[in-house]
């Protein structure tokens, strides 16, 4: 009985750090994924943008006046020094329905940025 009781003991400690490592890697992976959802919707081109549907006389007309942004825009960010481009992939929530937005930004020579391609689809 006493290797029974060995092997189970054995067993539960496997248990125990897989379970571990699986929770460190869902923490990791989660702080991964707000911290880059932190950083597009911290960073000026996304603030841009997201003025920029707000105001568009068209997405107001198709579902109303924007009550909020999804939690979780997609895109890629680039910069250096004095230039960078974005593109973003925004679904603004209106008081009708909702649309995805489809946003490209560039900066030239440390300007401001300017919006050079913009889209959109209404959500069903």
């Amino acid at each position: 009985m006493s290797e029974t009781k060995q092997y189970r003991s054995k067993e539960a400690k496997i248990a125990i750090i897989i379970v571990g490592v699986m929770l460190i890697g869902a923490l990791f992976a989660g702080a991964l994924f707000f911290g880059i959802t932190s950083m597009f919707k911290n960073h000026p081109s996304y603030h841009i943008a997201t003025d920029y549907i707000k105001a568009n006389p068209e997405i107001t007309a198709l579902v109303g006046e924007i009550e909020g942004f999804g939690s979780m825009p997609t895109g890629s960010l680039n910069t250096s020094i004095g230039r960078g481009d974005a593109n973003y992939s925004i679904q603004a929530k209106g008081a009708h329905g909702d649309v995805r937005v489809f946003v490209e930004l560039e900066m030239h020579n440390g300007g401001d940025w300017e919006i050079v391609s913009f889209s959109f689809v209404q959500i069903e």
